[in-house]
């Protein structure tokens, strides 16, 4: 087992290799020391994934892969406006969102749609999302993935009937 000094210090260095600052690292651990009890193994997983299907970038990637990742936005932001995304499950939150925007919405800028509401990841696509869908096109919207793009917030709309 890791001492709680190794585990601060991996979290550290895996913050560090997300592109926050030290001084931004501070206030993620005061803001949600919960962190600190997410495993190594999961804070890899949310990062492969939202970095390599979502378009979302670390300082590596966007030196390493300019052509790919010199205009998508950082992980670090993302992570910094919501950090409880690092603890959220890729299989059963994450990789549903994600297929429904892009494939059922049509969206092609996930990063942009995930930066401006990533609370879009807590709703879930069949009993949340696909009602909106369904709102937009009631409305006449023939191109949903635009709209969300340009809108992201309208993910967040009640559209009940009352």
């Amino acid at each position: 087992t890791c001492s709680p000094v190794d585990i601060i210090r991996d979290i550290i260095f895996f913050l560090q290799g997300v592109g926050f600052r030290d001084r931004r690292i501070k206030e993620l651990l005061v803001r949600w020391p919960q962190i600190l009890t997410i495993e190594m193994p999961q804070l890899l997983a949310v990062t492969d994934f939202l970095s390599s299907n979502v378009g979302f970038s670390t300082p590596a990637l966007r030196e390493k892969y300019p052509q790919f990742y010199q205009n998508t936005a950082p992980l670090s932001a993302l992570y910094r406006q919501a950090p409880w995304l690092l603890a959220a499950s890729v299989g059963s939150q994450l990789r549903p969102v994600t297929n429904f925007l892009r494939h059922d919405a049509g969206v092609q800028r996930l990063d942009i749609v995930i930066s401006a509401f990533p609370r879009c990841f807590l709703l879930d696509p069949d009993r949340e999302l696909r009602p909106r869908l369904y709102a937009l096109k009631k409305y006449g919207v023939t191109e949903p993935g635009k709209i969300i793009e340009t809108f992201p917030l309208v993910l967040g709309l009640d559209v009940s009937e009352q």
